[in-house]
Protein backbone atom coordinates (compact mmCIF):
# COMPACT_ATOMS: atom_id res chain seq x y z
CA UNK A 1 0.00 0.00 0.00
CA UNK A 2 1.45 3.26 -1.31
CA UNK A 3 1.41 6.09 1.59
CA UNK A 4 1.17 10.13 0.66
CA UNK A 5 4.07 11.99 1.32
CA UNK A 6 2.64 14.77 2.50
CA UNK A 7 -0.19 16.67 3.21
CA UNK A 8 -2.98 18.62 1.76
CA UNK A 9 -4.89 21.58 2.15
CA UNK A 10 -8.23 19.46 2.54
CA UNK A 11 -6.26 17.38 5.21
CA UNK A 12 -5.68 20.53 7.15
CA UNK A 13 -9.41 20.94 6.90
CA UNK A 14 -10.25 17.84 8.34
CA UNK A 15 -7.49 18.16 11.07
CA UNK A 16 -8.57 21.48 12.32
CA UNK A 17 -12.05 20.25 12.31
CA UNK A 18 -11.36 16.99 14.20
CA UNK A 19 -9.06 18.70 16.27
CA UNK A 20 -11.58 20.71 16.98
CA UNK A 21 -14.87 18.65 17.84
CA UNK A 22 -13.22 15.50 18.98
CA UNK A 23 -12.06 16.85 22.53
CA UNK A 24 -15.79 18.91 22.66
CA UNK A 25 -17.53 15.62 21.93
CA UNK A 26 -15.21 13.39 23.59
CA UNK A 27 -15.98 15.53 27.32
CA UNK A 28 -19.36 16.34 26.27
CA UNK A 29 -20.23 12.56 26.88
CA UNK A 30 -17.85 12.48 29.61
CA UNK A 31 -19.95 14.60 31.61
CA UNK A 32 -23.34 12.76 30.53
CA UNK A 33 -21.37 9.62 32.23
CA UNK A 34 -20.09 11.55 34.91
CA UNK A 35 -23.99 13.15 35.37
CA UNK A 36 -25.52 9.39 35.18
CA UNK A 37 -22.60 8.20 37.86
CA UNK A 38 -23.82 11.40 40.24
CA UNK A 39 -27.36 10.34 39.77
CA UNK A 40 -26.91 6.53 40.45
CA UNK A 41 -24.33 7.12 43.73
CA UNK A 42 -26.64 9.57 45.49
CA UNK A 43 -22.86 11.99 44.76
CA UNK A 44 -23.08 15.30 44.27
CA UNK A 45 -22.22 16.22 40.58
CA UNK A 46 -20.32 19.18 41.32
CA UNK A 47 -18.03 17.10 43.64
CA UNK A 48 -17.46 14.57 40.98
CA UNK A 49 -16.86 17.05 38.81
CA UNK A 50 -14.29 19.24 40.64
CA UNK A 51 -12.26 15.50 41.56
CA UNK A 52 -8.44 15.48 41.52
CA UNK A 53 -8.31 12.31 39.40
CA UNK A 54 -11.15 13.78 37.32
CA UNK A 55 -9.10 17.14 36.82
CA UNK A 56 -6.16 15.38 35.81
CA UNK A 57 -7.98 12.92 33.63
CA UNK A 58 -9.01 16.13 31.75
CA UNK A 59 -5.53 17.54 31.24
CA UNK A 60 -3.99 14.17 29.89
CA UNK A 61 -6.75 13.21 27.98
CA UNK A 62 -6.91 17.06 26.03
CA UNK A 63 -3.21 16.61 24.54
CA UNK A 64 -3.76 13.10 24.17
CA UNK A 65 -7.03 13.76 21.85
CA UNK A 66 -5.01 15.96 19.48
CA UNK A 67 -2.34 13.23 19.37
CA UNK A 68 -4.82 10.52 18.41
CA UNK A 69 -6.70 12.75 15.60
CA UNK A 70 -3.17 13.19 13.95
CA UNK A 71 -2.73 9.65 13.59
CA UNK A 72 -5.64 8.07 13.12
CA UNK A 73 -6.36 10.43 10.27
CA UNK A 74 -2.87 10.11 8.90
CA UNK A 75 -3.68 6.51 8.97
CA UNK A 76 -7.21 6.52 7.67
CA UNK A 77 -5.92 9.20 4.73
CA UNK A 78 -3.58 6.74 3.87
CA UNK A 79 -0.39 9.40 4.65
CA UNK A 80 3.05 8.69 6.25
CA UNK A 81 2.89 11.02 9.61
CA UNK A 82 6.39 10.34 9.77
CA UNK A 83 7.28 12.06 6.66
CA UNK A 84 4.33 14.16 5.93
CA UNK A 85 4.94 16.05 9.45
CA UNK A 86 8.55 16.77 8.28
CA UNK A 87 9.98 15.41 11.78
CA UNK A 88 13.71 15.67 11.08
CA UNK A 89 16.17 13.60 14.08
CA UNK A 90 19.20 15.31 12.80
CA UNK A 91 19.56 18.78 14.82
CA UNK A 92 21.52 21.69 13.92
CA UNK A 93 22.67 23.51 17.00
CA UNK A 94 21.97 27.21 15.66
CA UNK A 95 18.18 26.27 15.43
CA UNK A 96 18.13 24.51 18.32
CA UNK A 97 19.81 27.70 20.56
CA UNK A 98 17.33 30.43 18.66
CA UNK A 99 14.63 28.34 19.19
CA UNK A 100 15.20 27.76 22.51
CA UNK A 101 15.56 32.14 22.81
CA UNK A 102 12.25 32.75 21.38
CA UNK A 103 10.54 30.42 23.74
CA UNK A 104 12.13 32.35 25.92
CA UNK A 105 10.92 35.67 24.21
CA UNK A 106 8.01 35.03 24.14
CA UNK A 107 7.29 33.79 27.68
CA UNK A 108 8.91 36.69 29.36
CA UNK A 109 7.78 39.22 26.93
CA UNK A 110 4.14 38.12 27.33
CA UNK A 111 3.85 37.42 31.03
CA UNK A 112 2.66 40.66 32.21
CA UNK A 113 0.03 40.78 29.44
CA UNK A 114 -1.05 38.08 30.30
CA UNK A 115 -1.77 38.63 33.80
CA UNK A 116 -3.12 42.17 32.37
CA UNK A 117 -5.57 40.45 30.37
CA UNK A 118 -6.47 38.00 33.35
CA UNK A 119 -6.94 40.83 35.93
CA UNK A 120 -9.16 42.39 33.20
CA UNK A 121 -11.38 39.75 32.96
CA UNK A 122 -11.30 39.59 36.80
CA UNK A 123 -12.57 42.93 37.27
CA UNK A 124 -15.51 42.45 34.56
CA UNK A 125 -16.90 39.28 35.81
CA UNK A 126 -15.19 37.99 39.30
CA UNK A 127 -14.35 34.67 37.37
CA UNK A 128 -10.53 34.15 38.29
CA UNK A 129 -7.78 32.25 35.80
CA UNK A 130 -8.12 28.37 35.33
CA UNK A 131 -5.09 27.02 37.99
CA UNK A 132 -3.14 23.71 37.62
CA UNK A 133 -5.67 20.95 39.68
CA UNK A 134 -3.10 20.88 42.27
CA UNK A 135 -0.04 23.48 43.83
CA UNK A 136 3.55 22.58 42.39
CA UNK A 137 4.74 22.32 46.20
CA UNK A 138 7.31 19.22 46.33
CA UNK A 139 10.10 18.15 44.05
CA UNK A 140 7.76 15.51 42.64
CA UNK A 141 4.65 17.27 41.59
CA UNK A 142 7.15 19.74 39.97
CA UNK A 143 8.57 16.95 37.57
CA UNK A 144 5.06 15.63 37.13
CA UNK A 145 3.71 19.25 36.40
CA UNK A 146 6.98 19.19 33.74
CA UNK A 147 5.13 15.93 31.85
CA UNK A 148 2.11 17.20 32.07
CA UNK A 149 1.77 20.57 31.48
CA UNK A 150 4.97 21.08 29.70
CA UNK A 151 6.17 18.19 27.29
CA UNK A 152 2.97 16.19 26.96
CA UNK A 153 1.17 19.49 25.27
CA UNK A 154 4.27 20.65 22.91
CA UNK A 155 4.35 17.14 21.47
CA UNK A 156 0.81 16.75 20.97
CA UNK A 157 -0.30 19.93 19.84
CA UNK A 158 2.42 20.59 17.88
CA UNK A 159 1.79 16.95 15.64
CA UNK A 160 -1.38 18.44 14.74
CA UNK A 161 -1.11 21.89 14.99
CA UNK A 162 2.51 22.31 13.02
CA UNK A 163 2.44 18.87 11.37
CA UNK A 164 -0.79 18.10 10.16
CA UNK A 165 -2.83 21.78 9.80
CA UNK A 166 0.69 24.16 8.70
CA UNK A 167 2.07 21.93 6.73
CA UNK A 168 -1.53 21.40 4.73
CA UNK A 169 -2.13 25.08 4.52
CA UNK A 170 1.38 25.25 2.89
CA UNK A 171 0.55 23.26 -0.22
CA UNK A 172 -2.10 25.62 -1.39
CA UNK A 173 -1.06 29.55 0.19
CA UNK A 174 1.58 31.60 0.51
CA UNK A 175 4.05 30.83 3.13
CA UNK A 176 3.32 34.20 5.19
CA UNK A 177 -0.45 33.77 4.77
CA UNK A 178 -0.04 29.85 5.90
CA UNK A 179 1.95 31.08 8.97
CA UNK A 180 -0.44 34.00 9.92
CA UNK A 181 -3.28 31.62 9.10
CA UNK A 182 -1.96 28.63 10.85
CA UNK A 183 -1.46 30.78 14.20
CA UNK A 184 -4.97 32.00 13.92
CA UNK A 185 -6.12 28.50 13.80
CA UNK A 186 -4.18 27.75 16.52
CA UNK A 187 -5.59 30.82 18.59
CA UNK A 188 -9.24 30.01 17.75
CA UNK A 189 -8.85 25.93 18.48
CA UNK A 190 -7.95 26.70 22.49
CA UNK A 191 -11.41 28.82 22.67
CA UNK A 192 -9.97 31.58 25.43
CA UNK A 193 -10.76 34.99 25.26
CA UNK A 194 -7.78 36.62 27.75
CA UNK A 195 -5.07 34.37 26.14
CA UNK A 196 -6.03 34.79 22.41
CA UNK A 197 -3.37 37.69 21.42
CA UNK A 198 -1.06 35.55 22.57
CA UNK A 199 -2.29 32.51 21.48
CA UNK A 200 -2.12 33.92 17.82
CA UNK A 201 1.43 35.28 18.28
CA UNK A 202 2.76 32.08 19.31
CA UNK A 203 1.09 30.12 17.35
CA UNK A 204 2.62 32.44 14.00
CA UNK A 205 6.10 31.72 15.72
CA UNK A 206 5.96 28.23 16.24
CA UNK A 207 4.48 27.53 12.46
CA UNK A 208 7.03 30.27 11.27
CA UNK A 209 9.86 27.95 12.95
CA UNK A 210 9.05 24.95 11.29
CA UNK A 211 8.97 26.94 7.82
CA UNK A 212 12.44 28.13 8.75
CA UNK A 213 14.03 24.85 9.81
CA UNK A 214 11.98 22.90 7.59
CA UNK A 215 11.26 20.34 11.27
CA UNK A 216 8.51 20.41 13.70
CA UNK A 217 11.21 19.14 15.77
CA UNK A 218 12.16 22.96 17.24
CA UNK A 219 8.32 24.14 17.56
CA UNK A 220 8.07 21.51 19.86
CA UNK A 221 11.25 22.38 21.68
CA UNK A 222 9.60 26.38 21.54
CA UNK A 223 6.77 25.01 23.01
CA UNK A 224 8.26 23.03 25.47
CA UNK A 225 10.60 25.92 26.22
CA UNK A 226 7.49 28.34 26.82
CA UNK A 227 5.78 25.66 29.16
CA UNK A 228 8.48 24.57 31.65
CA UNK A 229 8.84 28.13 32.40
CA UNK A 230 5.68 28.77 32.99
CA UNK A 231 5.60 25.32 35.26
CA UNK A 232 9.24 26.77 36.38
CA UNK A 233 8.01 30.02 37.70
CA UNK A 234 5.07 28.44 39.23
CA UNK A 235 7.05 26.00 41.18
CA UNK A 236 9.14 29.09 42.42
CA UNK A 237 6.83 30.90 43.58
CA UNK A 238 4.97 28.28 45.63
CA UNK A 239 7.91 27.25 47.15
CA UNK A 240 8.65 30.92 48.43
CA UNK A 241 5.21 31.40 49.30
CA UNK A 242 4.70 34.00 46.97
CA UNK A 243 2.62 32.53 43.96
CA UNK A 244 -0.64 34.43 43.00
CA UNK A 245 -2.78 33.09 40.15
CA UNK A 246 -4.40 36.91 39.92
CA UNK A 247 -2.61 39.89 40.80
CA UNK A 248 -5.15 42.17 42.05
CA UNK A 249 -3.59 45.50 41.95
CA UNK A 250 -2.44 47.76 38.71
CA UNK A 251 -0.80 50.91 38.76
CA UNK A 252 -1.24 53.16 35.59
CA UNK A 253 2.45 52.35 34.92
CA UNK A 254 2.49 48.79 35.17
CA UNK A 255 -0.97 48.54 32.60
CA UNK A 256 1.07 50.64 30.09
CA UNK A 257 4.52 48.72 30.75
CA UNK A 258 2.81 45.22 29.79
CA UNK A 259 1.29 46.19 26.81
CA UNK A 260 4.70 48.23 25.65
CA UNK A 261 6.94 44.80 26.13
CA UNK A 262 4.18 42.90 24.66
CA UNK A 263 4.50 45.09 21.38
CA UNK A 264 8.31 45.19 21.80
CA UNK A 265 8.13 41.52 22.06
CA UNK A 266 6.07 40.97 19.15
CA UNK A 267 8.83 43.52 17.05
CA UNK A 268 11.77 41.27 18.12
CA UNK A 269 10.51 38.59 16.98
CA UNK A 270 9.11 39.55 13.81
CA UNK A 271 13.07 41.00 13.26
CA UNK A 272 14.71 38.05 14.71
CA UNK A 273 12.78 35.65 11.78
CA UNK A 274 13.40 38.41 9.73
CA UNK A 275 16.99 37.91 9.51
CA UNK A 276 17.04 34.26 10.48
CA UNK A 277 15.14 34.32 6.38
CA UNK A 278 17.78 36.17 5.07
CA UNK A 279 20.98 33.85 6.97
CA UNK A 280 19.81 30.69 6.28
CA UNK A 281 16.45 30.88 3.54
CA UNK A 282 14.46 27.24 3.72
CA UNK A 283 15.95 25.14 1.20
CA UNK A 284 13.93 24.39 -2.47
CA UNK A 285 12.76 20.80 -3.06
CA UNK A 286 11.15 18.77 -5.52
CA UNK A 287 8.09 16.96 -5.06
CA UNK A 288 5.92 15.08 -7.02
CA UNK A 289 1.76 16.17 -6.62
CA UNK A 290 -1.11 14.69 -8.70
CA UNK A 291 1.30 13.29 -11.47
CA UNK A 292 2.76 17.30 -11.64
CA UNK A 293 6.44 17.90 -10.39
CA UNK A 294 6.35 21.26 -8.29
CA UNK A 295 9.08 23.25 -6.70
CA UNK A 296 9.02 23.58 -3.17
CA UNK A 297 10.63 26.29 -1.03
CA UNK A 298 11.22 24.57 2.76
CA UNK A 299 8.61 22.40 2.80
CA UNK A 300 5.38 23.37 1.25
CA UNK A 301 5.51 26.78 -1.04
CA UNK A 302 4.27 25.28 -4.62
CA UNK A 303 5.15 27.76 -7.09
CA UNK A 304 1.83 26.34 -9.29
CA UNK A 305 -0.39 26.30 -6.28
CA UNK A 306 -3.79 26.30 -8.38
CA UNK A 307 -3.34 22.44 -9.66
CA UNK A 308 -6.73 22.93 -10.81
CA UNK A 309 -7.85 26.38 -10.92
CA UNK A 310 -11.29 25.33 -11.65
CA UNK A 311 -11.25 23.37 -8.20
CA UNK A 312 -12.29 24.89 -5.67
CA UNK A 313 -13.15 22.54 -2.97
CA UNK A 314 -9.80 22.10 -1.02
CA UNK A 315 -9.66 26.02 0.22
CA UNK A 316 -13.71 25.59 0.60
CA UNK A 317 -12.99 22.38 3.02
CA UNK A 318 -10.63 24.65 5.05
CA UNK A 319 -13.21 27.72 4.71
CA UNK A 320 -15.92 25.64 6.05
CA UNK A 321 -13.86 24.45 8.95
CA UNK A 322 -12.46 27.70 10.13
CA UNK A 323 -15.53 29.58 10.46
CA UNK A 324 -16.99 26.10 12.51
CA UNK A 325 -14.11 27.38 14.74
CA UNK A 326 -14.51 30.99 14.46
CA UNK A 327 -18.32 30.18 15.20
CA UNK A 328 -17.42 28.19 18.45
CA UNK A 329 -15.03 30.95 19.60
CA UNK A 330 -17.68 33.89 18.91
CA UNK A 331 -20.15 31.50 21.20
CA UNK A 332 -17.86 31.47 24.13
CA UNK A 333 -17.42 35.70 23.73
CA UNK A 334 -21.33 35.63 23.57
CA UNK A 335 -21.32 33.79 26.69
CA UNK A 336 -18.71 36.04 28.14
CA UNK A 337 -20.51 38.97 27.11
CA UNK A 338 -23.95 37.15 28.88
CA UNK A 339 -22.43 36.49 32.12
CA UNK A 340 -21.29 40.17 32.27
CA UNK A 341 -24.58 42.18 30.94
CA UNK A 342 -27.07 39.30 32.18
CA UNK A 343 -25.20 37.09 35.16
CA UNK A 344 -28.67 36.12 36.43
CA UNK A 345 -28.82 33.85 33.21
CA UNK A 346 -26.44 31.25 34.51
CA UNK A 347 -28.19 31.19 38.12
CA UNK A 348 -30.99 29.20 38.84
Amino acid sequence: MKFRQYYKITDSAWGFFLGLMVPQIFFAILLVIISSIAVSQGVDEETISNSLALQYTSVVLSPLLFLAVFFIYSAIAKINPINASKIKTKFNIYYLLISIVVGVILLFGFNKFIALCDYGIYKLTDLLPSDLPQPLDSVGMYFLGILLFALLPAICEEFLFRGLIFNGLRTRIKPVAAIILGGFLFAIMHLSIQQFIYQFVLGIALCAIVYLTGSIVYSIVVHFVNNFLVVTLIYANTIAGTYESLQTTWSGTEIALSIVIMLLTVVSIIVLFYFWNKKFPPKKEEVIIDNQKIVVEGIGEYEQRALNPTKMSPFGWMMLSMCVGIGMWLYAVILFLTYLFYPKVFYK
